[in-house]
């Protein structure tokens, strides 16, 4: 009788048998070597895709488990990770010695009639151009170069990502999206292929596409430091950027940017979203060059700008991907997890992984017409180029016709006649920053993006978002047109009314009655009005960052001169006064003709000169012209500022702020001076306390950019048209109608000829004082006139 066999020993034999069946049949598959190509080594900040590598392993594993793909071979990836030399550095040299140093190796054999990668744009051209020399088909994930089209020059090349002239496109129709509001725009491209291939037909388009902007410039600069050739594009830059380099580039741009305040809301820029968020705090991204900005600088200059990029992870994560049984989203987090090094995760992971994928289906379906040819996957000989050209040729037309399946970055086909994959949206999003982050958030995307006349943006709900601050106008909020004329003419009119009084002082300069006045201060006054009467114009004057800088600079030149030129005289004269009336009666006294008193003003106007000249010589208290958006308001305005704006502003306001207070106290000291005959001594005070009302409220409206744009300019032009007019009205006017009355008069005018018997050489204070006994026995014979004429 047959003995029954325990059950747990039993399914102990059967697993032990199924074991050594599959290491059998492990043992049994063809070897075959796949060279997979990154980027690691880089420098100047270029695209680094060495992360990409886990993902590809991972991938490797479910082919490896799949009977449906490759059943007789196990598949082998041959990378950096195997010491063989396969880092292209992002350099086309260093690709180059990659690509020869693989195929020519005689280790891993047999070897797939068939590459992956290239590490990134710069490094796959070399290599896709080698291909069709050497008969070996480049299926890449990190690329989106765009020559690679050129289907006579690359004719084995095959792409996971859109080639670049998609996202230029999107970029072009989020333009015209706002074309009603930009009418300009810049386009900024680093001198390299990946950039510059579509750059002059984007240009094209914008310029005869009619619902597109008005104006398009066009700027290229050189892959090294500084960025030259960008000068008139920093001194007038347009509201819209669209700029595309690579990240050790862009990052410097935004530094550039960021000190001349060309961010948003001020600027709009559009650049490519396929930069390591986590670069942005490298200062030393550039080889042998370290920035000036640091992340918080950068955070300001990129935060709400736009960066469009392909999709790369699959917008359906719950989908299945083929030969894995596992969903699109679980192998992205398999990924991020089990990755070694977490810093190493790269955006272009799920592309590596379709590309195994699609190398494994292309090699599979290429299978049954090799065997036709009498040929085998392992018969490649990378040095016979017959057997690899019919190797290279089946396996592209397979690619090109047959391979289409789910994979973790969506679904994978490709255009028969580019090599470009197909169906692949372009992704816009936007940078935000908080605390010490930079990232991004999706805000947009389009669909079947050709060309820019077929590309269709398709804007997510919290649109709202993008432009938190409003839509940065194109055109820049100039002050209202009517209201500079207004100050053009109300300007003209007072340097009508200044060449009248130098006019009238230098005609009747030798009348005693006009010559007592200081006619050589006189003209300085005028001088310093006229010049008053200048800044009322310059101060309106907006144009572009060029012309305002200098005009920012020009206005506080004028400003603080014509203040010295007009005040300055002014506070003298006053000074004269009181000291004169003050001192009357004392023997000895100081001489102060005209010359000693012009003397006093070129000090003053030296100081002036030296001070205004450091501050325009310093770079940190220059004055520049930047953008500025009000809170609230979508208005762009230019506005004057310089680093250490405030405390200049604060040094210059208060030493001339010494010229009025000490104005205001003269004139309050001489308030009960009444020698009509020797001075004019009510209207100079008069004259003082009118500067000072005036100057109270002008002076926080000039430093204050808080203001409406046209109430600021109306406030500061009519309160230096008032100031001024009223201080040469004060001064000249009563002088001219007196002089008027004594041509009809001669008792004031014989008065005052009798002092020229007085003896030549007396001192000046002596003949003033006889000046002042004369004028007033003259109002004392006035007065009694006017007494005994009420008795008559």
């Amino acid at each position: 009788m047959m003995q029954i066999v325990n059950p747990s020993l039993k399914f102990l034999i059967f697993s032990v048998i199924a074991i050594c069946c599959c290491y059998i049949a492990e043992g049994n598959k063809k070897q075959l070597y796949l060279g997979y190509f990154i980027s690691k080594n880089v420098t100047n900040g270029n695209f680094v895709s060495y992360g990409t590598l886990h993902a590809a392993q991972m991938a490797i594993e479910y082919v490896n488990n799949e009977e449906a793909l490759l059943e007789d071979y196990k598949l082998n990836l041959i990378s950096v990770e195997n010491e063989t030399a396969f880092d292209s550095k992002c350099e086309r040299t260093a690709a180059i010695d990659a690509y020869f140093s693989f195929w020519t190796s005689e280790d891993y054999t047999p070897k797939a009639p068939l590459f992956l990668g290239g590490g990134c744009s710069v490094a796959v051209e070399p290599m896709a151009e080698l291909s069709k020399f050497w008969k070996t088909v480049q299926v890449t994930f990190s690329s989106i170069t765009p020559v690679v089209i050129n289907r006579d020059i690359y004719p084995f090349h095959f792409g996971l990502l859109p080639r670049v002239y998609k996202i230029h496109f999107s970029q072009v129709q989020m333009v015209k999206q706002y074309s009603h509001i930009w009418k300009e725009v810049a386009v900024v491209a680093q001198n390299e292929n990946l950039f510059q291939y579509t750059l002059d037909e984007v240009e094209g388009y914008l310029k005869r596409e009619p619902n597109a902007v008005q104006t398009v410039r066009v700027y290229r600069f050189l892959s090294e430091l500084p960025l030259e050739g960008l000068d008139s594009l920093w001194d007038n830059p347009p509201r819209v950027i669209i700029v595309n380099a690579y990240q050790g580039l862009i990052r410097e741009f935004f530094c550039q940017a960021y000190k001349r305040g060309i961010y948003y809301p001020n600027n709009q820029i559009i650049t490519s979203g396929w930069y390591d968020d986590s670069a942005w705090n490298n200062r030393n991204l550039i080889e042998g060059y370290t920035s000036e900005c640091g992340l918080k600088e950068i955070q300001v200059a990129i935060n709400n700008a736009l960066a469009f990029s392909s999709e790369r992870n699959s917008n359906e994560p719950n989908r299945t991907v083929d030969y894995t049984n596992t969903t699109a989203g679980k192998i992205k987090s398999m990924y991020e997890v089990s990755i070694p090094n977490k810093e190493t995760i790269n955006a272009m992971a799920m592309p590596a992984f379709d590309a195994v994928l699609t190398a494994a289906m292309a090699l599979n379906k290429s299978i049954a017409p090799l065997e036709a040819m009498n040929l085998s996957l392992e018969s490649f000989n990378f040095l016979n180029h017959d057997i690899s050209e019919k190797m290279a040729r089946v396996i592209h037309d397979k690619l090109a016709n047959e391979v289409t399946f789910v994979g973790a970055s969506g679904n994978v086909s490709f255009n028969r006649t580019t090599g470009d994959r197909l169906g692949v949206r372009t992704l816009i999003t936007q940078y935000r920053t908080q605390n010490e982050n930079i990232s991004r958030s999706l805000v947009a995307y389009d669909v079947t993006c050709s060309n820019p006349d077929y590309c269709r943006i398709i804007f997510l709900p919290n649109v709202d978002s993008l432009f938190p601050d409003g839509i940065p106008q194109d055109e820049i909020s100039q002050i209202n047109v009517y209201l500079f004329a207004v100050s053009i003419v109300l300007a003209c009119l007072g340097i009508i009314l200044a060449v009248v009084c130098l006019l009238f002082n230098s005609l009747f300069m030798n009348k005693k009655y006009v010559k007592l006045t200081s006619p050589l201060i006189n003209v300085i006054m005028c001088i310093g009005a006229i010049l008053l009467y200048v800044e009322m114009v310059i101060i309106g004057i907006e144009k572009n960052l060029l012309i305002m800088t200098a005009m920012c600079n020009v206005a506080l030149w004028i400003a603080s001169i014509g203040f010295t030129l007009l005040f300055g005289p002014l506070l003298l004269k006053t000074w004269r006064i009181y000291y004169i009336y003050r001192l009357v009666n004392k023997a000895s006294k100081m001489q102060l003709s005209d010359w000693f008193l012009m003397l006093i003003i070129s000090i003053l106007l030296a100081v002036d000169v030296v001070f205004m000249t450091i501050i325009t010589a310093v770079p940190e208290s220059r004055q520049t012209a930047k953008f500025e958006v009000h809170p609230g308001s979508r208005d762009l305005d230019l506005f004057c500022t310089a680093e250490n704006n405030i405390p200049v502003l604060i040094v210059l306001f208060a030493y001339k702020a010494i010229y009025l207070i000490i104005g205001v106290f003269l004139a309050f000291e001489n308030r009960k001076v009444n020698i009509k005959a020797l001075n004019d001594s009510r209207y100079i005070a008069a004259a003082v306390y009118c500067a000072v009302v005036m100057c109270i409220p002008l002076v926080p409206i000039g430093i204050l950019h808080t203001f409406n744009k046209d109430a600021r300019f109306a406030i500061l032009s009519l309160g230096i048209f008032l100031s001024v007019t009223a201080i040469l009205s004060l001064l000249f006017i009563p002088r001219m109608i007196g002089l008027y009355h004594i041509r009809k008069d001669n008792t004031i005018e014989t008065a005052l000829n009798s002092t020229d018997n007085l003896k030549q050489s007396g001192s000046q204070n002596n003949t003033n004082h006889m000046l002042i006994k004369i004028t007033n026995l003259e109002d004392e014979v006035k007065a009694l006139t006017n007494a005994l004429r009420k008795y008559e």
